[in-house]
């Protein structure tokens, strides 16, 4: 799958052992999703786009580059939010949402019980956080709300 990518970076496969091992506590647990999540916007925001613009330094005018978009980083409750502090981390301005979302035991379809988010995500680079993905069905129902935004 092109769209699919899989960090092979040592540091992430040591934390995600370390995520997965039952005898890690709570506070390690956190500190490690977080620090994962970073690792892996730093991958996801290689390709952002970004435009030239000018800024005044103590010294002068100088040239630079700066995202052409907003972020916007989503929380499927419960599990994502344990990756917003990561996320957040790398870029503090980005925007918040936070969606719920259920899989109906019987349909096995995704069900969608919450959604807050910004006013207007036009135009925005949209992450989804969710680290729990077995079907991905809460993750395509995700994007198809961010979408209809």
């Amino acid at each position: 799958m092109k769209n699919v990518h899989v960090s092979k970076h040592p540091l992430v496969m040591d934390k995600i052992a370390r995520l997965r091992d039952k005898r890690t506590n709570v506070a390690d647990f956190r500190r490690l999703m977080g620090e994962v999540t970073m690792f892996l916007s730093h991958d996801a925001f290689l390709h952002a786009r970004v435009k030239s613009a000018k800024v005044r330094t103590p010294i002068g005018t100088a040239n630079v580059m700066k995202l052409s978009h907003d972020l916007v980083f989503v929380a499927i409750l419960r599990a994502g939010l344990g990756m917003v502090d990561g996320l957040i981390k790398m870029y503090p301005e980005a925007k918040l949402a936070h969606i719920g979302i259920y899989r109906d035991e019987e349909t096995l379809k995704p069900v969608k019980y919450y959604a807050r988010m910004p006013e207007n995500v036009t135009n925005s680079l949209v992450v989804i956080a969710d680290p729990m993905l077995a079907t991905g069905g809460s993750a395509v129902e995700a994007v198809e709300i961010m979408k209809s935004r």
